[in-house]
């Protein structure tokens, strides 16, 4: 193992950083390139069109990851994958090796089919990696290698590719800001909102707002209330319950 991928992958200061350095990890393993795929849960987003958020390292397949989400594959029905992960499965998934061992309509399987037939995706390997209140998580890696060579890559590396991938989300949901910058594909904040949400979540008092952010208590309410407009005119307690998988 190259214990200076992990090292760089943990120091990560932004999604750009961390996208390079899994790259890079995964990369000296062997694969071609991956993805990080997030969908929120339905409470968090509930008012919103939810399309997964799909991060790519350098090489991924983004005509295939451009159709993917266009034509909605990310739904269970369609991607046998997601309907593992949601329904409980947190082992690794070897796409054509474990396949047929769960049991997939024929839709799922011409799914999968069409991705290595028109779009050239051989192999991937999906590793589980949340599936809370927050949403779901996990990493596809991606490779060209032939069906035998691949399977030997994945036994002899399933370790180390299970260490990156756990990082990597470990980093994400570790970090605020990076969460922050997650949701970001969701939800919009200026500066001056992102202070107020993050103070109304402390579960502070909100009358003594502006000693600690500056900002006085009657403009605080007044950004409260048009971020509740801008989002559905959600409850303060649905609010609160939503900003706190934001911050966490």
């Amino acid at each position: 193992m190259r214990y200076q991928d992990l090292v760089d992958l943990l120091n990560a200061s932004n999604q750009a950083e961390y996208t390079a350095s899994f790259y890079r990890a995964i990369s000296h393993i062997g694969f071609d390139s991956a993805i990080y795929g997030f969908l929120p849960s339905h409470e968090f987003v509930k008012h919103l069109n939810q399309m997964p958020i799909i991060l790519a390292t350098e090489n991924a397949p983004l005509d295939y990851l451009k159709y993917y989400q266009e034509n909605e594959i990310f739904k269970p029905e369609t991607d046998i994958f997601v309907a593992k992960i949601l329904a409980g499965h947190r082992d690794p998934i070897n796409w054509w090796r474990d396949l047929h061992g769960f049991n997939p309509t024929e839709l799922q399987v011409a799914t999968l089919t069409h991705a290595k037939n028109e779009f050239g995706l051989n192999n991937g390997f999906v590793v589980p990696l949340m599936c809370d209140h927050r949403g779901y998580a996990c990493v596809t890696l991606y490779s060209n290698l032939s069906d035998k060579d691949f399977n030997h890559l994945v036994q002899e590396n399933e370790e180390q590719i299970g260490l990156f991938c756990s990082a990597l989300n470990s980093k994400i949901f570790s970090d605020p800001n990076l969460v922050a910058e997650l949701y970001d594909n969701y939800i919009k904040m200026s500066d001056t909102e992102r202070q107020v949400m993050r103070y109304l979540v402390s579960g502070k008092p909100m009358k003594q707002i502006e000693d600690h952010i500056g900002i006085t208590y009657r403009y605080a309410a007044k950004v409260i209330d048009k971020f509740r407009k801008k989002h559905g005119n959600v409850p303060k307690d649905k609010l609160l319950y939503s900003l706190g998988h934001y911050f966490s």
